[in-house]
Formats: C-alpha cells, sequence, structure tokens
C-alpha cells in the first residue's frame, strides 16, 4: 500500500479513497500554479506547477492529482521561481484525491494557531 500521508513545511496531504464532495469548488490557479500554501517568513509559496487542480468547500480543501505520473509539489517564490538554495525538497505525489490538511499547534499562550512555516 503506498504512502497514505505526504509533508511538506507546513503543508499535509493525506491520500484518500473518498470520491471528491459534490459541493466542492475550483480553486483559481496563481500564476499557472495550484498554490496550497505560503510561507509567512520568506513569501515563499507550496505549489504544484502542473497536473492537480485544488478544490475547496466549508470543511476544507481537497487536491486532486490527475497526471497519469502524478505531481511535483515544490516550494517556489511568490512569483513560481525556483528557490536557490531550495527551502523544501520537492515532494512526488501519485495520482488521486488528498485531503489538505492545515497544521495547528498549541502556542504558549495556550492558543491555537496555524502553523506558519
Amino acid at each position: 500500500m503506498p504512502n497514505r500521508l505526504y509533508r511538506q513545511g507546513d503543508v499535509l496531504l493525506e491520500l484518500i479513497t473518498a470520491p471528491l464532495p459534490a459541493d466542492a469548488m475550483p480553486v483559481a490557479r496563481e500564476g499557472g500554479a495550484t498554490v496550497l500554501a505560503y510561507g509567512e517568513s520568506s513569501g515563499h509559496r507550496h505549489q504544484i506547477a502542473r497536473g492537480a487542480k485544488l478544490f475547496q468547500r466549508s470543511s476544507g480543501r481537497f487536491l486532486e492529482v490527475s497526471a497519469k505520473g502524478g505531481a511535483m509539489l515544490e516550494v517556489t517564490t511568490d512569483r513560481g521561481e525556483k528557490l536557490n538554495p531550495p527551502r523544501h525538497l520537492p515532494v512526488k505525489l501519485p495520482p488521486g484525491l488528498y485531503t489538505v490538511v492545515t497544521q495547528r499547534e498549541w502556542t504558549a499562550a495556550d492558543e491555537v494557531r496555524n502553523v506558519q512555516d
């Protein structure tokens, strides 16, 4: 059985077997890429250049990887250019449907916040 969890920085993807929910709406591509998250500290972004579509619904986000050979999740500048040196290694995603998990952490003030990369 292939891996079901894929992580790159603060992006966590879980491969699921359920179909895409009927009420999930497509999210527009940014600069020709599917962007999953932005890094707050350096302005980088976690993106897939081709082979994937992002969907949104009230209960969360879904990533559909439909390319025959899968898709590559990479970290780039906010304009989609490669970082040198790279901030994170690329992650190869096999075809399938993924839930996009927003990772959270506890602060010293005992509050919950999204993880920031």
